[in-house]
């Protein structure tokens, strides 16, 4: 797994108490993440007691990393969909490249 976190950077419990594993990677666009991320993603959902997965990345995920996250329904959020939701929450500005303080 990666690191210390247990290939999970985050558990999101929602209302109904259904908990999310999300894992994040921050690669250049050319680096995308491999199918050994989404395995790992997989394994690690059981041990944190979750029934969904969410892999967010600045980048994009490999043809195989694509097919393995399709097979075992791990949600994924590449590079555009990161920035598409940041400018519809209205979190971020293109031209700063960062967070607005709210």
């Amino acid at each position: 797994m990666d690191g210390n976190d247990g290939g999970v950077d985050l558990v999101i419990v929602d209302k109904r108490g259904e908990r999310m594993a999300v894992q994040a990677k921050c690669y250049a666009d050319h680096n995308m993440v491999p199918v050994q991320t989404v395995r790992e993603l997989v394994a690690a959902k059981w041990n944190h007691n979750c029934i969904l997965t969410l892999l967010v990345t600045t980048s994009d995920l490999t043809g195989p990393a694509k097919k393995e996250a399709e097979q075992f329904r791990v949600e994924y959020w590449h590079g555009g969909v990161v920035e598409e939701k940041l400018l519809r929450w209205g979190k971020w500005q293109p031209n700063r490249g960062r967070l607005k303080k709210a």
